[in-house]
Formats: C-alpha cells, sequence, structure tokens
C-alpha cells in the first residue's frame, strides 16, 4: 500500500521514477515544493537520492510527516496498534453528552451508541434525512427505528462550529450546507468529539501511536459523515455535498478499520523507512528527507542548494485542497493559509491571470534555488493555453525548455478540462 493509496487526497498522482532517474544522480537533492501526497520525494529516496518536501497544506504535511515517522515503530508496537485502539475505545465506559431538550449534561453507555434491538450496527442508510434500514456488524440488515433518527443529545466535548465561508461569501466547493458541524449526525459527532478528546488528553502511549490515532482519526471523518456513500470511496465528489442518499457508519469501525490499513502500510512500506530531518540536514547530505509545510513563493532555502527540482503544482481550479481540507482542519482548529494559495477561486477573487501571476513567482524560487546548468521539470495538463503560458513565464525567468513530452495521466478529481493527458515539461537553468 502506498502513502496516496492509505491518505487518499486530492489530486495527481504523478509518475516521476523515469524522470528522476534521467535528471538527477544517486545523493543528489530533490526539491518538490508542491509535495501533496509525497510520491515525488519519496519515489526520489527509494532511488537513492535525498528529498526536500513542502507543502503550503497543513493536512497533508501532518498526514505524510506522521505516518513516515511511524515507520520506525517497533514490530511490537505495529502489531499491538489495534489493540491499543480497542482499549482506548473500550475504556470509556460512559460517553458525556448535553441533552438536547433542557441543555443539561448527562452520560449515555458508550457501548449503547452504535446499538439496535442489542445488535451492534455497522452504518444506517439514510435517504432523504430520514433512516432506510441499518446493517450490523455481523452482516444482517434490520430495520431502523424511529427513535434513531430522534437522537436526543449534543456533544459534551468540543467539536467545530466554524462555517465554510470566507466572510460574506461561501467556499468555492460549498453545496448545501454551511456548517462543518452540518455535515455529521448527531450521533456521530457525539462518538466523534469523545473519540478526539480521548486521544489527546487520556492515551497513555508513545507519542507517535497517540500521532497515528490522531492521524486515523482524520481518516475517518469523510466516512463518519453525511457525505459518505456505500459505494462513492474516499470523498469521489470533491464539493461540501451531502447527497440525498448516504450512509452513517458507526465511528468507531471505521476508526479501527482506518488503524488496520495505517499497520498494513507501515508493514508494507519498510523501505521508506527514513528518519525525517531539517533542511540543512539533507543539503549537508547528512539525512535523506526533510518534510515541512512551506508557501512555494518564498522557500526557506539559499540560492544554488538543489540538484534537480521535479513538481506537480495545482492547476487553476481542478482541486480546491485548502478549502476541502478545511474539513479535517477544522477538528484541529488550525486555519489554513488560504491567500496564499495558487488556485483559481472567485470567491477569493483569484482569476486565471492572478493564478498564473502567483504561479510565475514560484517559478522564481525555483529558479533561484536551483544550481546553474542544472534541470527542473514541471508536471501540468497538457492543454495549450496552460503549456505556452507557462513555458513563456520559465523561459523569461532563465530557464531554457529541452523536452515536453506528453504521458498519460492519472485523472484527477473533478477534472474541469476533462483531458487524460498531462505535459512534462522540463528545462534547464541557463541564466
Amino acid at each position: 500500500m502506498t502513502l496516496h493509496r492509505l491518505i487518499r487526497y486530492f489530486g495527481r498522482k504523478p509518475r516521476v521514477s523515469e524522470w528522476i532517474k534521467l535528471y538527477s544522480k544517486p545523493k543528489d537533492v530533490i526539491l518538490d515544493p508542491f509535495g501533496g501526497a509525497g510520491t515525488i520525494v519519496l519515489e526520489a529516496v527509494k532511488l537513492g537520492r535525498r528529498a526536500i518536501y513542502f507543502d503550503l497544506n497543513p493536512y497533508i504535511v501532518l498526514m505524510i510527516k506522521g505516518l513516515i515517522k511511524s515507520l520506525t515503530l517497533s514490530n511490537e508496537m505495529k502489531i499491538s496498534l489495534i489493540k491499543l485502539g480497542k482499549f482506548l475505545i473500550e475504556a470509556r465506559k460512559r460517553i458525556p453528552v448535553i441533552k438536547i431538550d433542557n441543555e443539561r449534561h448527562s452520560w449515555i453507555p458508550s457501548n449503547q451508541l452504535y446499538k439496535i434491538n442489542s445488535k451492534v450496527v455497522k452504518y444506517v442508510l439514510w435517504q432523504n434525512y430520514k433512516p432506510l434500514k441499518a446493517r450490523t456488524i455481523d452482516g444482517n440488515y434490520i430495520d431502523v427505528p424511529e427513535s434513531w433518527q430522534n437522537f436526543p443529545y449534543e456533544p459534551y466535548h468540543s467539536y467545530p462550529k466554524v462555517k465554510i465561508w470566507y466572510g460574506k461569501k461561501p467556499f468555492y466547493t460549498r453545496r448545501n450546507v454551511d456548517y462543518i458541524h452540518e455535515f455529521f449526525t448527531k450521533r456521530n459527532l457525539v462518538a466523534l468529539s469523545t473519540l478526539i478528546y480521548d486521544i489527546k488528553h487520556h492515551f497513555r502511549g508513545s507519542r507517535l501511536v497517540r500521532k497515528l490515532f490522531e492521524i486515523a482519526f482524520l481518516m475517518s471523518l469523510y466516512k463518519s459523515s453525511k457525505m459518505a456513500r456505500l459505494s462513492g470511496g474516499s470523498w469521489p465528489v470533491p464539493k461540501y455535498w451531502i447527497p440525498e442518499r448516504h450512509v452513517e457508519f458507526n465511528v468507531y469501525s471505521v476508526f479501527l478499520n482506518n488503524l488496520r490499513r495505517i499497520k498494513h502500510f507501515l508493514d508494507k512500506c519498510e523501505f521508506l523507512r527514513v528518519k525525517i530531518a531539517t533542511i540543512n540536514s539533507v543539503l549537508q547530505r547528512r539525512a535523506h528527507l526533510s518534510i515541512s509545510q512551506g508557501d512555494a513563493c518564498q522557500l526557506p532555502l539559499p540560492d544554488q542548494c538543489i540538484d534537480y527540482v521535479i513538481t506537480d503544482p495545482p492547476m487553476l481550479d481542478e482541486v480546491q485542497y485548502l478549502e476541502l481540507s478545511y474539513f479535517y482542519l477544522a477538528w484541529l482548529k488550525i486555519n489554513p493559509p488560504f491567500d496564499k494559495e495558487i488556485v483559481v477561486n472567485p470567491m477569493r477573487g483569484v482569476d486565471e491571470r492572478t493564478y498564473f501571476s502567483m504561479l510565475g513567482k514560484a517559478l522564481g524560487e525555483i529558479h533561484r534555488v536551483l544550481k546553474d546548468g542544472k534541470i527542473f521539470t514541471l508536471i501540468v495538463h497538457d492543454e495549450p493555453t496552460i503549456v505556452d503560458n507557462i513555458i513563456s513565464q520559465a523561459e523569461n525567468i532563465g530557464f531554457r525548455l529541452i523536452r515536453s513530452e506528453t504521458v498519460r495521466r492519472f485523472r484527477a478529481l473533478n477534472s474541469r478540462l476533462g483531458d487524460e493527458y498531462e505535459a512534462y515539461l522540463t528545462f534547464k537553468k541557463v541564466s
């Protein structure tokens, strides 16, 4: 299992090994300033290079760094990961709640939260805001009582009550609700808010395991929301949208399943077991990988320190990375740096002209940090207006195009352009 399959991050998953082998040599320092799911830097490390990763999005940086650091866990700790998760859930005998009718504090038995007629429910299927049927953990379908819909409690512990708006304008990806908490049933809000509280305040294991629990929690949010569908995968439509027919999954089952997926990743990806170090350690050839949150337009790197750059920046309005990641970051009380994101977004006043201007600044930074005579590969949509604009900007900065190749692409979510190919534009720094 690869990292991008585990995390299911938005956007493309480029094929890069051929380019890394051709334009760099072992121990060279490779830079990806739009790191995303880490595909490029991890492939570089696998091929014996050293790699520096930046991404503006605090959500994906948290996920990538936490998972790669966890590869250093002992086999004994990996084996006990699921057991520790079950213990965390089962140790909570009662859940604190607020009764909706009188706003008073109360308690409910935790083992009753997802039970119907003494059967533990795996999920409940909803349509038009009404529960239709439930499936139990043992695979049987049962009727759902009316009381399930009228859950009389609200969470006692904190949960995000923030709007998916920029002040007076909604998110570009918003469709049919306004607040993050409206994407969850009251029952799942109670379970999620209590679970993240217990992870942060009651778990007594190692920091790495606690971080993995936080990651498993974040991985569980989409499937625990009203956006989830039985056949929809992991956020298949990159919009804030609740379909008429959706699924209410058992939060605890989803969380434990994600811990199993994480363990599988840790077992299968030991070849990625490298220490995440500082940028200077990588530049000085004393470490293999650095992962940092950072702005591609303001790279914290010295001049002419990179041997090869290969990157896959956001394309126009194809994916609103920070808007969509706010769904997760709101639970951690982290505000994304929306003003620095290089995407077309009418709600923020970012049109195509502004987008290409911002991308041009990033190209300027890549030119500054790349060594003279070295190579830079940019992966973009194979669309004439995009390709021509980028080539023009790059040549004005001091690059010369030496290779342009069209490659069949992994189709990105919500591709506005609708093509099936991407252009690998390779430049040489000449001045």
